[in-house]
C-alpha cells in the first residue's frame, strides 16, 4: 500500500472514531435538551432541530468513514465519490455545532471543530490527483499487512488518547465536567497503540527471519 493510500485510510479511521464519539456524546443533549434557561446548553433547546440534523449527519459521516476504509482497501469504484460526499457531510456536521458552541462562549477548540478539520484535510487530499489515483492502485505488492495494520492502529490511537487532554476543558458545562468517557477513551487509545506496536514488532521479526 502506498503512503498516500495509507494516509487516507488512517485519516478516515480517525474521522470514524472521533465522529462516533462526538455523535454519541451529542445525542443525549440533542434529543433531551436542558429546559433551564440559565443552562449553558439552553441553546440546544432553542435550536434543537439544527442539532438533531447535525447529530444525525455526524452518525452518518462516522459510519460512512468506517465503510470507506473497507471500500478503499477493496478498491471499490464507488469509493472516491462516496468519500467526497461522506467528508463533506462530516465537515458540515462538525462545523455548525462548533460555531454554535463558540457562539455561546464555549471553547474554540471543541471535538466538533477537531473532526471538522480532519474531514477538511481529507477533502483537500482527495482533490489532489495523486491521492485520487492512489485510491484505485493495485496494492498487492506494496507494503506489508503488519506495517499497514500497525499504522492504522497507532496513529488513530495516539489521536484518540491525546484528544482526552483537549476535550475535557471543552466540556465544563455549568461548572460540571460532563465528559464522562474521558478515561475509557484514553485507555482505548493506549490499547490501540499497544496493539499496533505489537503488530509492527511481529511484522519486523517475521521479515528478519525470512
Amino acid at each position: 500500500m502506498s503512503g498516500k493510500k495509507r494516509t487516507i485510510i488512517i485519516l478516515e479511521v480517525i474521522a470514524a472514531i472521533i465522529g462516533l464519539i462526538s455523535a454519541y456524546g451529542s445525542s443525549c443533549p440533542t434529543f433531551t435538551p436542558p429546559t433551564d434557561p440559565t443552562s449553558s446548553l439552553y441553546i440546544m433547546n432553542q435550536m434543537q432541530w439544527i442539532f438533531i440534523i447535525t447529530t444525525l449527519l455526524s452518525w452518518a459521516a462516522a459510519i460512512g468513514s468506517g465503510v470507506l476504509v473497507w471500500a478503499i482497501k477493496k478498491n471499490k469504484k464507488w469509493a472516491y465519490i462516496t468519500a467526497i460526499i461522506t467528508n463533506i457531510t462530516g465537515f458540515i456536521s462538525g462545523l455548525i455545532p462548533a460555531l454554535l458552541i463558540m457562539l455561546i462562549g464555549g471553547s474554540s477548540f471543541s471535538p466538533s471543530l477537531l473532526r471538522t478539520f480532519i474531514y477538511l484535510i481529507i477533502l483537500i487530499l482527495l482533490l489532489i490527483p495523486s491521492f485520487k489515483e492512489a485510491l484505485f492502485e493495485d496494492e498487492s505488492e506494496k507494503g506489508s499487512v503488519s506495517t499497514n495494520l500497525s499504522a492504522v492502529l497507532i496513529i488513530p490511537g495516539l489521536i484518540l488518547s491525546l484528544q482526552t487532554l483537549i476535550v475535557a476543558p471543552t466540556h465544563i458545562i455549568d461548572d460540571v465536567n460532563v465528559y464522562m468517557y474521558n478515561s475509557l477513551q484514553l485507555i482505548g487509545g493506549l490499547v490501540m497503540v499497544a496493539i499496533g506496536l505489537f503488530v509492527f514488532a511481529i511484522g519486523r521479526y517475521r521479515k528478519k527471519i525470512e
